[in-house]
């Protein structure tokens, strides 16, 4: 047998083998119910040299970037480019922005989630500004811009006519990929 070491097998109604390398570099296999863990290990070997590449990948990737500990002068992502954090006193909202990133020590035990809505919020407002520029180039409209917490999943925002924008995330910013007509 190889070795590589599977993580976890999910079994569901699929009709293909799926291999996902997560984000600490282990092996998920999602496989329909009727298939046998020797067919798994036959797409497994017949994609190693694949599945080595993403782990060599993942383990490759910056240590800043995957755990954050919350503390003065860790280092955070923002439009590229990192910026430090700063826990504060007497500030009356629980994060701000200004050349760095500002936490009020009341919200320090809820550090993680006011980032990620700051994050989210943001990206809304870049976001928007994509959407909007976009249908007004192509004189469509749309209904709405939603800014989820999706793991793997490329987000959507639904036009008119099932018109499909596609977003990348790279390096913390987000941008407009392309648009695509999927009627």
């Amino acid at each position: 047998m190889l070795d590589i070491k599977i993580e976890k097998i999910i079994r569901s109604k699929r009709k293909t083998i799926a291999l996902q390398i997560t984000d600490n570099a282990t092996l998920i296999v999602k496989a329909p119910f009727g298939v046998d863990e020797k067919r798994i290990w036959e797409v497994i070997q017949k994609h190693s040299r694949w599945i080595e590449e993403k782990k060599k990948e993942i383990e490759a990737r910056d240590p800043k970037a995957l755990q954050k500990e919350f503390v003065n002068g860790e280092g955070f992502l923002y439009l590229g480019k990192y910026y430090k954090l700063y826990i504060v006193d007497n500030q009356e909202i629980p994060l701000k922005f200004e050349d760095g990133f500002y936490l009020s020590r009341d919200f320090l035990d809820k550090a993680k989630e006011v980032f990620i809505d700051w994050y989210k919020k943001e990206a809304f407002k870049k976001i928007s500004e994509r959407v909007k520029w976009y249908a007004q180039k192509s004189n469509l409209k749309y209904n709405k811009i939603n800014i989820t917490s999706a793991q793997k999943k490329v987000g959507f925002l639904f036009f008119k006519w099932k018109l499909k924008l596609f977003m990348e995330t790279y390096n913390g910013t987000y941008f407009c990929n392309r648009l695509c007509c999927c009627a």
